[in-house]
């Protein structure tokens, strides 16, 4: 379980209105607990994302964390929280799904191909998606059926909002919080600040 530095929320609040990621001296804790991830648990930087399959803002990024996955992939261990927004219909049970998925050793697939279907989260479509994927479909859908998987997604949620997450995507980069559909030189700017 990896802990970083807690510093007050109202500070790091108030850097982020200032700039697009808080500063180094402005950290919180983000517990990992037991969330996807990429990369080696060992990692000097953990990058967090708080995200939501429907939101459009979440799929404008996607290319951009794919990217910075690719290029740090065996320096920074890369970790997927779920935040999905009441607004959103879809979002929950779709975060239920990719959680239903990882049981099956493919959460990161069915990611992928959530992202690249936003339009379209509907229960045929996630039952589709598992399909398309050769998953158990019996397993897959009594996980939905019985939402096996919802408080998992509940308890990420209500991490976010104890961190002051405001909205999607919300990046966490060793306990410095960026928001919303940031660029890559930005985010890798502070990647390499991490970095030893």
């Amino acid at each position: 379980m990896r802990r970083l530095v807690v510093l007050g929320l109202a500070a790091l609040l108030g850097a982020c209105k200032g700039s697009e990621i808080a500063d180094a001296d402005t950290r919180v804790t983000v517990d990992v607990g037991t969330a996807p991830t990429v990369g080696p648990v060992d990692a000097a930087v953990v990058f967090v994302e708080f995200a939501d399959f429907e939101c459009p803002y979440c799929g404008v990024e996607e290319p951009v964390v794919q990217k910075l996955m690719a290029d740090y992939a065996d320096r920074v261990l890369f970790v997927y929280k779920h935040f999905p927004l009441s607004f959103h219909p879809h979002a929950h049970l779709a975060a239920e799904a990719s959680l239903a998925a990882r049981a099956q050793g493919q959460f990161w697939a069915y990611h992928d191909v959530l992202y690249a279907n936003q339009d379209a989260l509907a229960r045929t479509a996630l039952d589709g998606y598992a399909q398309s994927l050769g998953l158990d479909m019996t397993a897959f859908a009594a996980a939905l059926d019985q939402h096996t998987e919802a408080p998992a997604v509940d308890a990420d949620k209500a991490q976010g909002e104890a961190l002051g997450v405001p909205g999607t995507p919300t990046f966490f980069i060793n306990g410095r919080m960026g928001v919303g559909a940031l660029d890559y030189d930005v985010l890798a700017e502070v990647i390499d600040e991490e970095l030893p």
